[in-house]
């Protein structure tokens, strides 16, 4: 800054100059911030200077030192509050189908605030800054001023300030059930993300047992073993992708992940979600890994890495992840929606080879040559290169004990809601052997389908003067019959012309026939 020191005691003038201390220092903000001017923090810092001669004067961002989330988070004492100008702004509820209602929130522009921290005193001035030259040129300062008694030499004060400034910058850099997420060029705490990850459970994602171990023990593993890492002098630092077609496991799985890495391990882990760059991708892919490199150890997320990688950014996004810097303890998830490989259903005859394309011919019951077309859309030199992606999990579309499983998934979900909806348990395995083919995602979508389709219905019944109790056919007493005559008959399950009767079997029947001509549509 112009002519100024971070910290600067001015020798002490009589007691009577300290009297009109209350207001001037705004009375001063307000005639400069109502002039031409050029930095704001300059002429507030002098102005400050002359007002408070027997005090330590320290400047920190806001953004960086949040003095008063530490007060509200019972590390120091907030004494007093006045905000003198200030900005109310309303925040909108984050929900309102569940009755919450919004909030006004008030943004100071200039405020005092006196705060105590272990047993010294300080004054804060809080104000709105223009910042000559940048390219947002405002932002909100802290002013914190320190008085030294007479017999304290000014070196004492100004420590007794850099540790309130330390400790405080130390609490603002940590996550209070948050998660970093980098987008459009910034990184903010996200609050929903992070809730959204709490939500999530690995025992709800349905996967190959021995892959969701894989997973879990590689993961977890990476940031449990660093001494293992260093005995065998590997660097550590690794990279994993998901990849495989949407809406098969791969952003649940992350979740479970990232809450898994907060409550498990010895230490939580942060997670930093990087969900787009800026306009200027090499800004962003620094301003990332510096990120991260600061955080570490710490699991950084690159959801549908191949949009956020693009040919023009790859040598820079590669310079950072293996170039001369150290990214010891960062373990980088990637996920893409595109497999490795789709087998076309033409002859290979008839095919037009591109020279960007990785081929590869396999023969199928000895008829056609098909082509397998690998897709390239994730550049080679960051998939298969070790210490970049280097780990690649395949979610592939969904095995009948899968779907099956997911079945009884949604089965114990709409139950838990209303009970009158007949859904035997045999039923489940009879959805999954008309959902071959079908991702999880289709699945979940047949389901909401059919139970809308059901409502629709109770509600032409109820239209017609009907009670609507033929849609569920008895619910759980109508349930416990057909389980019971199946047992009777020692096929441990309901039978076929049972099932037939079910409301919900018909009206799943009928989407899963509409989403199956959707998906043959796709496929040519």
């Amino acid at each position: 800054m112009e002519d100024m020191e971070s910290f600067t005691l001015v020798s002490r003038p009589s007691d009577d100059s300290n009297q009109e201390h209350s207001h001037a220092p705004f009375a001063d903000y307000e005639q400069q911030s109502s002039a031409t001017r050029k930095a704001t923090t300059v002429q507030l810092g002098k102005t400050l200077r002359q007002r408070y001669p027997d005090h330590t004067l320290a400047i920190t961002k806001t953004s960086i030192c949040d003095l008063l989330g530490f007060c509200t988070a019972g590390k120091a004492t907030l004494n007093k509050w006045d905000p003198k100008l200030s900005l109310w702004d309303y925040q909108a509820p984050r929900n309102q189908i569940q009755g919450q209602n919004g909030n006004l929130i008030q943004e100071p522009i200039f405020a005092e605030a006196h705060i105590t921290y272990q047993t010294r005193d300080f004054i804060v001035y809080i104000a709105e800054c223009l910042k000559e030259g940048l390219f947002y040129p405002l932002e909100m300062d802290n002013f914190i001023l320190h008085r030294i008694s007479a017999s304290e030499a000014p070196e004492l004060g100004s420590l007794y300030t850099q540790e309130l400034i330390l400790r405080a910058s130390e609490w603002t850099a940590e996550l209070h059930g948050q998660i970093w997420m980098f987008d459009q060029g910034y990184w903010s705490k996200n609050r929903d993300l992070w809730e959204s990850a709490q939500e999530a459970d690995w025992e709800d994602v349905i996967l190959d047992e021995g892959m969701k171990a894989d997973v879990r023990g590689d993961v977890e593993g990476f940031f449990r073993e660093r001494r293992e890492y260093q005995r065998f002098a590997i660097p550590w630092k690794r990279g994993i992708i998901f990849h495989g077609p949407p809406g098969n496991g791969k952003t649940i799985s992350i979740r479970a992940i990232m809450k898994t890495l907060f409550a498990s391990l010895p230490r939580p882990i942060p997670t930093l979600y990087v969900k787009s760059f800026s306009f200027n991708k090499e800004y962003g892919i620094r301003s990332v890994f510096r990120k991260a490199r600061s955080t570490a150890p710490c699991l950084l997320i690159f959801e549908d890495v191949d949009s956020l990688i693009t040919p023009q950014s790859r040598s820079y996004f590669l310079n950072e992840v293996d170039g001369l810097e150290n990214n010891e303890g960062v373990l980088m998830l990637g996920s893409t929606n595109h497999r490795m490989s789709i087998i076309y259903t033409a002859p290979l005859l008839f095919h037009t080879f591109r020279a960007t394309e990785i081929m590869e011919i396999r023969i199928i019951a000895n008829e056609h040559a098909f082509l397998t077309h690998t897709v390239n859309l994730l550049d080679p030199s960051i998939s298969k290169r070790p210490s970049r992606f280097d780990r690649k999990y395949l979610f592939p579309l969904p095995s009948t004990p899968q779907r099956t499983l997911y079945c009884q998934y949604w089965r114990s979900k709409i139950l838990a809601k209303n009970s009158a909806i007949a859904f035997p348990e045999a039923l489940c395995a009879k959805i999954a052997g008309i959902t071959e083919k079908f991702s999880f995602a289709y699945m979940k979508e047949a389901f909401v389908a059919s139970l809308l389709g059901l409502l629709v219905s109770r509600k032409k019944v109820l239209g017609r003067g009907g009670e609507g109790g033929e849609l569920e056919r008895g619910g759980g007493e109508e349930v416990e019959r057909l389980e019971r005559e199946g047992e009777e008959d020692g096929k441990g399950g309901e039978r076929d012309g049972d099932l037939e009767k079910l409301p919900l079997w018909r009206e799943i029947k009928k989407q899963v026939a509409v989403l199956r001509e959707e998906l043959d549509t796709q496929s040519n």
